[in-house]
């Protein structure tokens, strides 16, 4: 055995010296914490390594503490210094009896407490459930434990993943538990690496099922992380599920739509409830984006009965949001803000936070579409102050945008130019897909800008433009972008220039069915007309115009109603 030094004493002499006289519960516990890959250790976590409960576990680690063997840079959480780790793993020897179960244990109880965190969140990560505990472990009741408990464990479950002592089949499902943190935190490069791993692992083991959730986890990673148009080994494109999410991200959503539909087919033969329901989950969103509306409505409705059934009500809440959001874009207010009060409940009701904050954000957006600006200031305000406290960068940068837009419409135009700026800032800090994040940023900060005579705000909207079309196809931002630049030519004297872009996002805005963003371009088209001396060609636009303001409650009904009576309009709208 190699003897330890500081370069002066003899260390190895030092720490025998201090072991022997040790008592024997103190002494096991010294040999196995030296099995620990990770920094340091909670009490639940030793109790499960020494096979006791955690108030024996307290008062071995403080009787170590107090005999400098242990060191607690942290409250509640002990660590050896790297000198007296490795001493400690000198008295191991081989791998015994007593320190395979040892490790067997800690490793099982990292596993089922990850799995009791995930429970808190929306079905991105997949993993199959670890139902029993081993030994002592926390309850994490809410989403804000979860996350706590998992940043704290963080670099242990990382250490655990590379230490070769840990068994491969352990290596896959402490990678998937991880990958629920680095989803949520990043950085999304070393999720994806993980969980590449973990997919080698399991085609070794010739386990069909690991590799195909592995895979699965791959392709949602980099669906988050790279942009458009990047490749991946064929391996990725091989994965059972989210394979539909690959095709997306290459821009073949029919592709895309026909792979989920036969996966969702497997997992329904296969009796894979949870399977199924996630590829309810991802079809819903590949529908809207193809405009099969009815379907993706019938698609997100499947999933959350399903995500209910099989009790994961985080997922459950998670596809109502994306009903939430189609019913938004679709111009069917009531019935977005009945969804998105229903999953406030909810998230009330489970601890859900994330779940809170996308309901304020949506219910905060449809109030400040409706001119209720104190009641949309409100909402938005506590959907970005939940998710700073989450940490979730990517929620604060989409709510950010929408109070932007609100305060711009509320006549504050200096705080609302501020949001649209911070905004974009942190989405493009994110990169990948949070790039469409930052491009609508871009979009409403080019509005802001032109409503208060910064001709910088046409070149934004021109650049937002292009991005839609080109760097990440966007049709719903290309139809918004398309509006604001024809309202921009119209308020420079140039109406015909105006309709010629606005016709064209009636086009668009008809196809999507975005009822608001249709309302909006045929009221601008009217007023076109009207600049133009052409009063007549002005009345059906707007006189469908202000059909769509009333059924969605716009704010902008009671002006169109009086240009439309101005106009000589009459009869129903």
């Amino acid at each position: 055995m190699d003897r330890l030094t500081d370069g002066e004493r003899d260390l190895t002499s030092v720490f025998e010296s201090s072991y022997v006289h040790l008592p024997e519960p103190e002494q096991r516990a010294v040999r196995l914490l030296g099995l620990l890959p990770g920094p340091d250790i909670d009490p639940y976590a030793a109790a499960n390594l020494l096979g006791t409960d955690t108030g024996s576990a307290v008062r071995l680690l403080d009787s170590l503490l107090d005999r400098s063997l242990l060191i607690q840079q942290t409250e509640g959480r002990y660590g050896m210094h790297d000198l007296v780790r490795a001493y400690a793993r000198t008295l191991i020897g081989g791998e015994g009896e007593e320190q395979v179960a040892a490790r067997f244990r800690v490793l099982e109880y990292y596993e089922h407490t990850a799995w009791t965190a995930s429970r808190h969140f929306s079905g991105h990560i997949r993993w199959r459930p670890r139902t029993e505990a081993p030994g002592p472990a926390p309850d994490l009741p809410n989403l804000s434990a979860a996350l706590a408990w998992l940043r704290a464990e963080q670099r242990v479950l990382l250490a655990a993943i590379e230490h070769p002592a840990t068994p491969p089949a352990r290596r896959i499902g402490l990678t998937a538990a991880i990958g629920i943190l680095l989803h949520q935190d990043g950085p999304w490069s070393q999720a994806a690496a993980l969980h590449e791993t973990a997919a080698r692992i399991a085609a070794e083991l010739g386990d069909q099922r690991e590799q195909a959730d592995a895979l699965r986890n791959l392709a949602q990673i980099i669906v988050w992380s790279e942009p458009h148009g990047s490749s991946r080994p064929r391996t990725v494109l091989d994965a059972l599920f989210r394979y539909g999410d690959v095709l997306r991200m290459r821009n073949e959503p029919e592709g895309a739509r026909e792979a989920q539909a036969r996966a969702r087919e497997l997992f329904r033969e296969h009796g894979d409830r949870l399977g199924e329901a996630m590829a309810l989950q991802t079809l819903a969103r590949l529908e809207q984006s193809l405009f099969r509306f009815d379907e993706a409505r019938a698609s997100a409705r499947a999933a959350a009965a399903a995500f209910h059934e099989i009790g994961n009500s985080h997922a459950a809440t998670a596809t109502q949001t994306t009903l939430g959001y189609l019913e938004y874009d679709l111009g069917e207010l009531d019935a977005c803000a009945e969804t998105f009060t229903e999953n406030l409940a909810s998230g009330r009701a489970h601890g859900l936070m994330q779940v809170e904050a996308a309901a304020h954000g949506a219910l905060g957006r449809v109030a400040s579409m409706r001119g209720e600006h104190e009641r949309a200031e409100a909402a938005m305000s506590t959907a970005i102050q939940q998710y700073d406290s989450l940490g979730y960068r990517l929620g604060t940068a989409f709510t950010l945008t929408w109070r932007g837009q609100a305060r711009v419409a509320a006549g504050e135009p200096a705080a609302g130019i501020a949001d649209l700026e911070r905004g974009r800032d942190i989405a493009l800090g994110l990169g990948g897909s949070a790039a469409g994040n930052a491009n609508n940023a871009v979009r409403e900060l080019g509005w802001a800008l032109h409503l208060s005579g910064d001709p910088e705000g046409r070149r934004l909207l021109e650049q937002a433009l292009d991005f839609c079309r080109g760097v990440q196809a966007d049709p719903s931002g290309e139809i918004d972008t398309l509006v604001y630049l024809g309202r921009v030519a119209e308020d420079e004297g140039a109406p015909a220039e105006a309709l010629k872009v606005l016709d064209e996002a009636v086009t668009q805005a008809r196809a999507a069915r975005r009822g608001w963003a249709l309302a909006y371009a045929l009221d601008a088209v009217s007023r076109c007309h009207v600049q133009l001396g052409e009063p007549t060609a002005a009345l059906e636009p707007l006189r469908e115009a202000v059909g769509l303001y009333r059924r969605m409650k716009l704010a902008e009904l009671a002006g169109a109603e009086e240009r439309l009576a101005a106009l000589g309009g009459s009869g129903p709208v």
